[in-house]
């Protein structure tokens, strides 16, 4: 069965970023049936939250009370402690 987005991704590869994974990723991400729509929000939604995190930074946080907001944002089986 072909992909829905197969003409896409063949486009989107020929601008693809300079990053192979990058490429990589999302090809493995269609291949377990996202579509190109769906992983564009994906890389929106990523590139929102570190714009937020950096708004986050910029708005008055020490490294420290940066530090504690990372700790709780990670899961409690990745936590360093």
């Amino acid at each position: 069965m072909d992909h829905p987005d197969d003409q896409q991704q063949e486009t989107w590869s020929e601008y693809q970023p300079r990053d192979p994974e990058i490429t990589g990723l999302v090809q493995q991400l269609a291949a377990n049936g996202l579509v190109l729509s769906q992983i564009e929000e994906l890389i929106k939604q990523a590139l929102k939250s570190k714009l937020a995190e950096l708004s986050e930074r910029d708005s008055g946080y020490d490294d420290v009370a940066w530090e504690v907001l990372e700790d709780l944002r990670t899961p409690p089986r990745n936590r360093q402690h």
